[in-house]
């Protein structure tokens, strides 16, 4: 079965690694090398080990909110703002804004999934599961997208609990390098939201 790329890592006595990549393309470190490639491993003083640092932040600030907010909010997408700073947007119901009580209970989600020793899963998902899923949920946006950018087979997903996300490059999928996210603000215009959080490290 080869080996994967985190036993290589440790058998040649790299540290901090977080990734790697094989013939230049980006892979996870469970990766199986079972025939003679490039391999490269990527640490977090890497350029990519530092957009998979704020990719992995987006989507767990998505969930927070999605946990913690009522139903009827739909996700757009997120931003990484600085090095350390990112956010995330938000379709809203009309009428609704975001009070600072939901800016705590979002705090909340996001210091209990950080303080577990959650993983993040990299997982294929039927088109037609996502869809139904989605659907459910009501991320008409999500539903969107997923139709016009898809041909009907599996999709590549990041899960977390029940929350998905489609895959939009390689996150963490061990979480414990992100020590502490703090949520900033956030901006509202009608129907809108741009929740921002400081990543630490």
């Amino acid at each position: 079965r080869g080996l994967s790329l985190f036993e290589i890592a440790e058998q040649i006595g790299i540290s901090n690694v977080i990734a790697g990549q094989m013939e230049g393309e980006l892979c996870s470190l469970d990766t199986f090398v079972t025939n003679d490639c490039d391999v490269k491993f990527i640490t977090m003083d890497d350029t990519e080990g530092k957009k998979m640092l704020r990719r992995t932040a987006i989507f767990l600030l998505t969930y927070a909110v999605k946990k913690a907010m009522p139903a009827g909010i739909q996700r757009l997408g997120g931003n990484m703002q600085s090095a350390f700073c990112i956010s995330t947007d938000f379709i809203l119901p009309v009428k609704m804004q975001i009070t600072d009580k939901d800016l705590e209970n979002i705090q909340r989600q996001l210091d209990t999934v950080l303080e577990k020793d959650t993983k993040i899963t990299a997982k294929k998902m039927a088109y037609y599961n996502a869809l139904h899923t989605l659907t459910q949920e009501g991320e008409y946006h999500q539903i969107q997208q997923l139709e016009l950018n898809d041909d009907g087979g599996p999709l590549a997903t990041y899960m977390l609990d029940n929350y998905f996300d489609l895959d939009s490059g390689l996150l963490l999928q061990d979480i414990r390098l992100i020590k502490q996210m703090k949520v900033l603000h956030a901006e509202t215009a009608p129907t809108r939201c741009r929740i921002y959080a400081e990543i630490m490290v």
